[in-house]
């Protein structure tokens, strides 16, 4: 069963226990001493605020307080800031925007990438439990052609955060006017949580994974 309350949507199983089924968005800022008593920027550092989910019948807004055991407050030496590739040859510019992103979410990093629009060569792959992807000004994620999404999160790995990111579909390999395809791979989604052929991902009502204020696209601009 579903309701919601202030702003907030909770789930009750069938023993009436509240579960959340939202959390909030993201927030950067720069921490430090203040530009009128200290000039040099060398002195700040950045930021990524994440609030922690609410839980309970009467939850509203974000939890500041670091209740996950994660770090609520995480330092930018831990996140990696992405930047479109600047190559203008489509295939090469899609197998560098993957290797840069998949690169720092292997090395557990979070993701904030900057405006833009950036084709990928593969889907990118989320293996860590409470990784951060994050857009700004709605940077576009275009999936890859061979049908794949634009983000896979496998299973178990909880407490994932989307947010912000424009996932926009491709012209797919081998797509003629008929509708019909001669790719040997065809995905239904440009977003994947986990693994239907996977049985053992009961996931976490305690640390649930979202996609917040994001976009998606299936029609209109083309870069073929």
């Amino acid at each position: 069963r579903h309701h919601r309350r202030r702003g907030s949507m909770i789930r009750e199983d069938e023993e009436g226990r509240e579960h959340p089924t939202s959390s909030e968005y993201y927030h950067r800022f720069l921490n430090g001493t203040s530009p009128r008593e200290e000039v040099e920027y060398r002195r700040y550092r950045f930021e990524l605020l994440v609030p922690a989910a609410t839980f309970g019948r009467n939850a509203t807004g974000p939890r500041f307080e670091d209740g996950s055991g994660d770090g609520i407050i995480r330092d930018f030496r831990r996140v990696k800031l992405g930047v479109p590739s600047n190559s203008t040859d489509p295939t090469e510019a899609a197998g560098q925007n993957h290797e840069n992103l998949q690169k720092a979410l292997d090395e557990g990093k979070d993701l904030v990438l900057s405006p833009g629009i950036y084709p990928v060569s593969d889907s990118l792959n989320v293996k860590h439990a409470n990784q951060v992807i994050l857009g700004l000004g709605y940077a576009t994620l275009v999936a890859p052609r061979d049908g794949s999404p634009c983000i896979l999160v496998h299973p178990r790995v909880p407490g994932v955060r989307i947010a912000g990111i424009m996932l926009e579909a491709s012209k797919q390999k081998g797509k003629t006017n008929s509708r019909r395809t001669t790719s040997s791979s065809s995905s239904s989604s440009l977003l994947q949580w986990g693994n239907p052929a996977v049985d053992d991902d009961p996931g976490d009502a305690r640390n649930p994974g979202v996609f917040i204020v994001g976009c998606v696209r299936a029609c209109g601009r083309s870069s073929s």
